[in-house]
């Protein structure tokens, strides 16, 4: 049975492309680079690192993409909320007072901007964005698609930031299709499989702890 996090985080398992990679292919669980903290990231970038920026844009990009869509507003309007965030995100990193806010700080920026170009384009164009009729659902439900957006993110960041051997033994319980048995997965990591129940509760805490560090929302 899935764990409930697992469950409610809505991103860990098939048919989840929000904010995950491709999973189709076998990974062995072997000892991965640590990815940059989001601070790392941040003070980079304000030390004039082009590749941190680089970086940071790629990790948020899918985010802002992804509540962008979820306001109904099309590939231009979304291209436009990316550069509308991507130049605030320039401008307030020095001013950043919790960095571990980030996620959040782009989750509510982002949300802010996508109601402004709504509020723009219904004032330019009555018959609504790109001469598309308001979603029935309204304002509130385009809220919580955004929110919701936001908590995959999290986890999905979250598991890129998870260490050896919770990393691989994770995608190998929840990600890889068709799931391979305790018995594999005791082979590629040389544990007995009898530790790999108690391993994997820890992992999933530490997954938990992680995601709510990434600014996601509580489950649950």
């Amino acid at each position: 049975m899935r764990p409930a996090f697992v469950a409610a985080s809505g991103i860990i398992g098939p048919g989840q492309a929000t904010t995950s990679t491709d999973t189709s292919e076998t990974m062995p669980i072997t000892r991965r680079e640590r990815a940059p903290s989001d601070a790392e990231l941040v003070r980079d970038c304000v030390l004039g690192h082009d590749e941190a920026w680089e970086a940071l844009i790629r990790r948020f990009r899918r985010l802002i993409y992804s509540i962008a869509v979820s306001y109904r507003l099309g590939d231009a309007g979304a291209d436009d909320v990316f550069q509308r965030v991507a130049i605030k995100l320039l401008q307030n990193l020095p001013k950043l007072r919790k960095v571990e806010s980030l996620p959040s700080w782009i989750g509510a920026v982002t949300r802010h901007e996508c109601q402004a170009l709504r509020r723009e384009s219904r004032h330019e164009d009555p018959a609504g964005l790109e001469g598309a009729p308001e979603p029935a659902e309204g304002p509130v439900d385009l809220v919580e698609e955004a929110l919701e957006v936001e908590r995959q993110h999290a986890v999905a960041l979250a598991f890129e930031k998870l260490g050896e051997p919770c990393h691989g033994l994770l995608h190998a319980l929840y990600r890889e299709q068709p799931t391979p048995s305790y018995s594999e997965i005791a082979a590629r990591t040389g544990r007995p499989i009898g530790s790999l129940g108690p391993t994997r509760a820890r992992c999933l805490q530490k997954l938990q702890k992680l995601y709510l560090e990434a600014g996601g929302l509580p489950l649950g």
